[in-house]
């Protein structure tokens, strides 16, 4: 269902299906300078993957972007405030004391989520798609407070691929956070090919993860 999330600039656009357990999902989409927004295809198949799986699921579109307003001025302080926005309205929509978020975003997305998470001791789980790991430092996951998994389409580029299995490698470091890494075969950016495959790779990630006790700190 079309839900509407009081955010700091103004009216943010969102879309949620209400779960059948405790669990909790909030995508994050890509850059929209790129055209990425909720309803693309990659946080599309995201969400689905999720409320599937029974989740309370939730994604939006960040200011500025579809129906939401306003507009981003300060890059990384208007993402986390949005991300921060969607997350209460998310936990507002259950009456559970303890309550299990994961975390899902897709290159600027997957900023702000982990920006989030290292805020918010609800989150368990991140999966972060294609980080964008040459406009943003990720330095301040030290620690990481929970595992997750990095996915990177095989055809994207080159360096950012490097950096982002760089940065699954420096999160391992951390004893008992394990972060996978895994590329996507013969995917690129917009994932034409290869969105079946990261469906599939996420859909078993939840399968194998979701009853684990997964926060560390």
């Amino acid at each position: 269902m079309n839900v509407s999330i009081t955010g700091d600039a103004g009216r943010l656009q969102g879309a949620f299906a209400p779960g059948s357990t405790m669990d909790m999902a909030l995508i994050l989409p890509g850059n929209p300078a790129l055209g990425r927004h909720m309803d693309d295809r990659i946080s599309y198949a995201l969400f689905l993957a999720f409320a599937r799986k029974g989740f309370s699921t939730l994604r939006f579109n960040f200011r500025g972007t579809g129906h939401s307003q306003g507009e981003i001025k300060e890059l990384e302080e208007d993402l986390l405030a949005d991300s921060a926005s969607a997350i209460d309205w998310l936990k507002e929509q259950s009456d559970e004391l303890q309550q299990r978020i994961w975390i899902v975003g897709v290159e600027y997305g997957a900023y702000s989520g982990m920006q989030l998470l290292m805020r918010r001791p609800e989150v368990e789980r991140f999966i972060a798609i294609s980080p964008s790991v040459d406009t943003f430092d990720f330095s301040f996951l030290a620690p990481c407070p929970c595992s997750g998994l990095i996915l990177h389409p095989e055809k994207g580029h080159e360096m950012k691929g490097i950096k982002r299995k760089t940065l699954a490698s420096r999160l391992n470091e951390q004893g008992n956070i394990h972060t996978r890494f895994e590329m996507i075969p013969d995917a690129d950016d917009n994932f034409e090919v290869g969105l079946k495959k990261l469906y599939q790779t996420v859909e078993d990630y939840i399968v194998t993860e979701q009853d684990k006790e997964i926060r560390l700190i």
